[in-house]
Parts: C-alpha cells; sequence; structure tokens
C-alpha cells in the first residue's frame, strides 16, 4: 500500500493502466469527454480496464452529475471533474499545489517534483496525490523514470 492515495487522471493506452495498477494505485482515470482529444472511445476503455486489476474505474467528466450517462457502456466506480472526486457518497477536493491549505481527504493536483511530494508525505495527513497518464514513444514503449523516482518515495 503506497503512503498516499492516487488518482491516476488521463490514461490513454494500455502500458500506462498496467504500470499504474502494478503500483497499486487507487484510481484509473479516463476522459469521457467525447469532445476531447483525450477521449479513447468506449470499447477502447473498456479493453484496457480489462487488462487491469486493483485500482477502481474513473470517469473524468465536464460535470460529476453526468454519471448516470454512462452506465450503459461503462461501468464507473468513481467520476471526477477538476474539482472534486465523488466515489459513492464520499467526496475527496481536487486543489493545486500551491493553494496550500491541505486538509484530510484532499487530492493534490500541480505539484513540481519530488520534493513537493516529500513535503506534502511530512504533513502527515490522509491525503491524495493526482498524477497523468501520457502517450507512449511507440506502442508498448514508454519511459518511466520521473514516475519511478515518485513512487520510489510512496512506497512504505
Amino acid at each position: 500500500m503506497l503512503k498516499l492515495k492516487i488518482a491516476v487522471l488521463s490514461i490513454n493506452n494500455l502500458t500506462d493502466a498496467r504500470y499504474f495498477a502494478a503500483y497499486g494505485v487507487d484510481y484509473l482515470g479516463f476522459d469521457l469527454n467525447t469532445e476531447s482529444d483525450d477521449f479513447l472511445g468506449f470499447d477502447k476503455i473498456k479493453e484496457i480496464v480489462e487488462w487491469v486489476e486493483g485500482p477502481k474505474t474513473l470517469g473524468q467528466l465536464t460535470d460529476v452529475s453526468g454519471k448516470n450517462l454512462f452506465d450503459e457502456v461503462l461501468t464507473l466506480d468513481a467520476v471526477c471533474d477538476q474539482k472534486v472526486i465523488v466515489d459513492g457518497e464520499a467526496e475527496y477536493p481536487i486543489i493545486d499545489f500551491v493553494q496550500g491549505g491541505f486538509s484530510k481527504g484532499m487530492f493534490i493536483d500541480g505539484f513540481d517534483g519530488v520534493e513537493d511530494i516529500q513535503f506534502i508525505i511530512e504533513q502527515g495527513l490522509d491525503l491524495g496525490l493526482v498524477l497523468r497518464g501520457g502517450d507512449e514513444t511507440k506502442v508498448g514503449v514508454k519511459t518511466y523514470d520521473e514516475l519511478d523516482a515518485i513512487f520510489e518515495l510512496l512506497l512504505p
């Protein structure tokens, strides 16, 4: 189990999904905004979700009230917009690192490297981090050096 909860947004390939699932992240987020460049299509998202085990499936929406629109095509464990993650009855605010004022249950976004993450860990609060997936160099090939350094800090 990692020292902080992790929500990974903008997953767009199986390589990222498997990498993050192997580290035991809490959420794998998929952009469900059909107008977005990061939208993969529901069939591709389902295919990726079937390959990984562990993390909850997080739907990234413009408005979290739209969760039920996707029930027939994709099973979502949670949804989020730019401000909050909603998982059942629980709501976890997403705040930018530079805002500060961290409190229990928040997910922190916008941090800059391992020094900021070390600071967040040292706060000793029940916090989470927002990480992001990215493009592969080519299918199945990607460098994870920066993320490896982050996960070294997060492992117990």
